[in-house]
């Protein structure tokens, strides 16, 4: 199983080291039965499809939330845009286009999987959906933030300022400080895409910050 795709060999250099990495792991992306989807920027959806517009994961269910492939389905969410994030909306349309039927969708407190709770975390992208792991919570579970929380510099650091990378910044930052909240009292372990530590660890607060502790 995955969460998200990466974001495939055509967008930046550094990432979308996906295929790289199954093999690291001893797997390969045939073997992949589930893939759920945080959101439908470049660097989650891109990679779900090959360099010839087939899909990576040939093998796997597709999911994401219901509000999140309603939005970059939208033809008008290209405008709503703006100019510079113009390539994402028309990426992701085309990645689900490709995917067509094979994209199942879910909404909040679903199990897109068995064991695995949909949480809507919504502000980064309008249906932003991050996964609880292992029940209610809990030092033994373990959440998929995705990009609710955000690069380390910011996101932990000033939790209070919104950030510019969110579709709606008052509704990322309220999203934002309460999984924060929530999540540094709860001591699961958190996988955030864009943070330090490797992008796995714990929260902990730090004043009026908080820090994130590698797993």
């Amino acid at each position: 199983m995955l969460f998200d795709t990466g974001s495939g060999t055509g967008f930046m250099p550094s990432p979308g080291q996906i295929a790289t990495s199954l093999v690291a792991i001893g797997r390969a992306p045939g073997d992949i039965t589930h893939v759920v989807f945080t959101h439908g920027h470049p660097d989650p959806l891109r990679g779900a499809t090959d360099d010839f517009e087939e899909p990576f994961c040939v093998n796997a269910r597709h999911l994401m939330a219901e509000a999140e492939h309603d939005d970059w389905s939208d033809p008008a969410t290209v405008d709503r845009s703006g100019a510079a994030r113009q390539s994402f909306a028309a990426a992701a349309s085309r990645r689900l286009d490709l995917l067509g039927g094979a994209v199942e969708l879910f909404g909040a407190g679903d199990e897109p999987v068995p064991g695995i709770t949909a949480v809507a975390t919504p502000g980064h992208t309008p249906g932003h959906m991050s996964s609880r792991l292992g029940g209610s919570g809990g030092s033994g579970g373990a959440f998929v933030i995705g990009d609710a929380i955000g690069n380390s510099h910011l996101a932990l650091a000033r939790p209070d300022r919104p950030s510019p990378a969110d579709r709606d910044p008052a509704q990322g930052r309220d999203a934002r400080a309460a999984l924060l909240e929530e999540l540094s009292a709860s001591g699961e372990t958190v996988a955030g895409f864009h943070m330090d530590a490797g992008g796995i660890g714990t929260l902990a607060g730090d004043g009026r910050a908080y820090r994130c502790a590698p797993a």
